[in-house]
């Protein structure tokens, strides 16, 4: 008997040390699991650039593993940007900046990533977007002042790149590329005999002179079209707008062929006084035409000085609200009286986001409000209250400009009423009805003028 319990004594402790055994194996499982997890994190991030291939296969199975916070998550796509940056697959490195920017924004070095590889690609005004979004969330970065810096020296934007130029070597007088960048934008601005001191100091795209010096008036036909067209999107005091600078230029290259003769771009992202003598030039060219047609995608707000009326207003790049909105907005008056020396046709575009987008000390009620005119179209990119969509972020036009840019494409013979209604059924395809534009009926009590057809 005694034996026998020996017997079940040893079976039992064989059992027990068995059990022992595999819980522990159970229970560390979880552990080495997690340990080699964490090493997946820490390769994908220490071996970015000196060893790629292995930065980029820690870094795969560190974000299929799906675990991770959404800031390891961004970290782990911005460390995988880098690396593949480093192997030359720049397209699989811009999808990946991206993706680190769009999941953790507020972190200014995965915008400043995606900005370098945009420059890299020759895709500068896009790049500039990118690096002005970084610098919004953190402006004391002297590597992304000097990279911007960099996109508008090869945009031929002298003194933009001189002005981030200088702010970058206010933060480090001893930065050697901004030093270099500082030199060669000087000579720049030489070669254009623009005196610096003359320039803003904040970053501009081209000097308007030179954009308006073939288009004077008396190069307007009687009887022809001109087109003015804003791409206001690098804003320097609030949310940058992605697609505004490549729409303005895509619907200058789609109108220029139907005989229109256009005003504003190359030019892009105007300060205050740049969009008031652009508003002067295109006003005195559409009195000698028949038909005026305006596209503005910018910020716009319906704001009021101190004891006067709400009234709409055009936002530039510079604006920082507060104050005399007279002194650093413009209004929609503006705007449309220019449009309005046409002698027939005239059609304003407003490509705008219609909700409170501005920093809360420069909200008004709401985004613009209607105008109702009986003498020009008005066409709204979305209704009062709602939201003007970006679209993906791979697409290059917003989803208003692209659908208006595919209607024309097929349809320029369109009833102008017909047409829009048109652009207004893409983009709610688009926006998968997120974005619902104003219809042109409600907003205009045109009856000859609207039967007009928008391309001969």
């Amino acid at each position: 008997m005694r034996q026998a319990t020996q017997k079940t004594g040893g079976v039992m402790g064989q059992v027990k040390v068995i059990l022992a055994i595999l819980g522990a194996l159970l229970v560390s499982a979880p552990f080495a699991h997690s340990y080699k997890l964490g090493e997946n994190w820490q390769e994908c991030d220490t071996y970015a650039l000196s060893d790629p291939v292995r930065s980029i296969r820690a870094c795969d199975h560190a974000l299929n593993s799906g675990f991770g916070s959404a800031q390891l998550q961004a970290r782990a796509h911005w460390s995988r940007a880098r690396a593949r940056r480093a192997q030359g697959d720049l397209d699989r490195a811009l999808s990946d900046s991206l993706q680190a920017a769009n999941t953790w924004p507020q972190a200014a070095q995965y915008w400043s990533l995606h900005g370098e590889v945009l420059a890299q690609m020759g895709q500068h005004p896009k790049a500039v977007l990118a690096f002005s979004s970084a610098l919004l969330r953190e402006a004391k970065r002297s590597d992304t002042l000097v990279a911007r810096g960099k996109s508008y020296y090869a945009m031929q934007q002298y003194p933009a790149a001189l002005s981030d130029f200088e702010a970058a070597l206010a933060l480090n007088p001893n930065h050697v590329e901004a030093l270099d960048g500082k030199k060669r934008a000087q000579f720049g601005i030489a070669t254009l005999a623009i005196r610096p001191e003359t320039q803003p100091s904040k970053p501009l795209l081209r000097p308007l002179d030179q954009v308006l010096a073939a288009r004077t008036t008396r190069e307007v036909a009687t009887g022809g079209r001109v087109a003015l067209i804003i791409g206001n999107g690098v804003y320097r005091h609030t949310t940058a707008l992605p697609n505004a600078v490549d729409d303005a230029a895509d619907i200058s290259a789609a109108l220029t062929p139907l005989g229109y003769k256009v005003f504003g771009f190359p030019k892009v992202n105007f300060t205050r006084d740049e969009l008031y003598s652009a508003l002067e030039a295109f006003s005195q060219a559409a009195a000698s035409a028949e038909t005026a047609f305006v596209w503005y995608a910018g910020h716009g707000q319906e704001m009021a000085n101190q004891g006067e009326e709400a009234r709409n207003w055009l936002l530039p790049v510079d604006f920082q609200g507060g104050g005399d909105l007279d002194r650093s907005a413009v209004p929609m008056a503006k705007l449309l009286s220019a449009a309005q020396a046409a002698r027939t046709l005239r059609v304003v575009v407003l490509d705008a986001c219609r909700n409170n987008t501005l920093p809360s000390a420069t909200r008004g009620p709401r985004g613009f409000k209607v105008e109702a005119r009986s003498d020009m179209l008005i066409v709204y990119s979305t209704r009062a209250g709602l939201t003007a969509e970006d679209g993906e972020p791979s697409d290059r036009n917003s989803p208003f400009a692209g659908a208006f840019l595919e209607t024309l494409k097929g349809n320029a013979q369109l009833d102008v009423r017909q047409f829009f209604g048109g652009v207004a059924n893409k983009t709610r395809e688009r926006t998968r009805h997120l974005q619902v534009p104003q219809e042109p009926e409600r907003i205009d009590r045109l009856q000859t003028m609207a039967t007009l057809p928008l391309a001969p």
